[in-house]
């Protein structure tokens, strides 16, 4: 049903805009893939969530990732981050 699709994504957005707030991530875009996963654009790096439940435990990391990052022009494979897998990928563009 498209209507519940909407209202789904519609509070995906919510949630990913206020810890995007909460986290003082800097957030140029995001990204719903054809399967409703979730990309973030943050300045040249690309943040690959996924699909989750939840985004909270992945944003919360992310500024520190970022910030180890020698090279910004990154994309970070984040869809596998969880309480037990905290590996990031990161590959260069």
């Amino acid at each position: 049903n498209l209507k519940v699709q909407k209202e789904s994504l519609y509070n995906v957005i919510l949630n990913l805009t206020r810890l995007v707030e909460l986290y003082e991530i800097e957030v140029s875009k995001i990204v719903f893939l054809h399967d409703n996963s979730v990309v973030l654009q943050c300045g040249e790096t690309e943040v690959r969530l996924g699909k989750k439940e939840s985004y909270d435990l992945p944003l919360s990391a992310l500024n520190e990732i970022m910030d180890t990052l020698e090279e910004k022009n990154m994309v970070l494979y984040m869809e596998n981050y969880n309480e037990n897998n905290k590996d990031v990928i990161a590959k260069k563009k």
